[in-house]
């Protein structure tokens, strides 16, 4: 994205509502599906870990690397996280073992790499057997507007879209779902609305409402973290996906039941 909306990031991603319930919601759904570490605690990769808020947030708890293509993204993650975070680019120079992590976190990631299935063959890949992949990508084709191109995003995803990239042969998608629905339809006017509003700055999206608004608005999407994947949201602002790696016993590949709930409506 442009340099400028790094030194933002940074600013506001502590504060911001949308950041926070988002890293409630991530942390949550790491919590609840990746697997119990080998050896002591769960080994955590971020991908596209850009300032590095969602590390810092969990680097207490878990054994975290960070791994992001913009030098300015990595010097304000590194403050954070020290050498914890590594400059490299999806999806193939990302030099890290294989089978070495218990999870993989792509959160509005995919959405700025052109190769984005490639970036997902890639976590597989540092994904021990029975790891986790926790991804969220923004939703709805036809919501891309200008906000996108200064984030220089390549395509906001159709749910359909979304799993096509997690249909490979050593993965089981175990959620499938849209979030940030409660506030769907103002954020959806807002942001369909700038189409056509070109004088609109696109940075507005990135900075800390009132104070009154902010804390109204934080809880609001925060509550979605005990329903997404037990309930079925059928339309959202974001899309989010856990996805396994598939473990192997006796040379055949075992699978685990996918919940229902999440993969409802395809559309």
């Amino acid at each position: 994205m442009d340099s400028d909306l790094y030194d933002q990031q940074w600013r506001v991603e502590q504060e911001h509502w949308w950041f926070r319930a988002r890293r409630h919601i991530i942390v949550s759904l790491l919590d609840r599906y990746a697997p119990p570490p080998c050896d002591g605690r769960l080994r955590v990769c971020d991908f596209g870990c850009g300032t590095g808020g969602n590390l810092a947030a969990i680097a207490d708890r878990y054994d975290v690397t960070g791994i992001d293509k913009a030098p300015e993204a990595v010097a304000y993650a590194k403050r954070r996280l020290g050498d914890r975070v590594v400059q490299g680019e999806l999806p193939n120079n990302v030099d890290l073992p294989s089978e070495a992590f218990d999870a993989v976190l792509i959160t509005d990631v995919l959405e700025h790499v052109e190769d984005d299935k490639g970036t997902v063959e890639t976590a597989l890949r540092i994904l021990r057997p029975d790891g986790v992949i926790v991804s969220t990508v923004p939703a709805h084709p036809w919501l891309f507007c200008e906000m996108d191109r200064r984030l220089h995003h390549f395509r906001r995803y159709s749910k359909r879209q979304f799993r096509q990239l997690f249909t490979v042969d050593s993965a089981d998608v175990e959620l499938l779902s849209y979030f940030n629905t409660l506030l769907f339809v103002p954020a959806a006017v807002v942001r369909y609305s700038s189409k056509f509003l070109t004088y609109r700055d696109a940075t507005v999206d990135l900075e800390v409402p009132h104070r009154a608004i902010n804390a109204v608005l934080e809880p609001i999407m925060r509550s979605e973290a005990a329903l997404i994947g037990r309930a079925p949201f059928p339309i959202g602002f974001s899309l989010a996906a856990v996805v396994r790696k598939q473990t192997k016993s006796h040379g055949h590949v075992v699978h685990r039941q996918s919940n229902a709930l999440s993969t409802f409506a395809e559309s």
